[in-house]
């Protein structure tokens, strides 16, 4: 399953949108970390999808 780049986008911006608010930062910033961390997982699991 190919990860959604319009909805990475669509995340991305309302990142930034949030940035303007400083109580929002920390959540952002979380997401953020949380997603960067389930991206690598994800990659190698299609990886492995698409190779079985």
């Amino acid at each position: 399953m190919p990860l959604d780049i319009d909805l990475i986008k669509q995340t991305n911006d309302h990142i930034r949108r949030f940035r303007k608010f400083p109580e929002f930062e920390l959540g952002a910033a979380l997401f953020h970390k949380v997603f960067q961390n389930f991206k690598k997982p994800l990659a190698s699991l299609a990886l492995n999808f698409s190779l079985a």
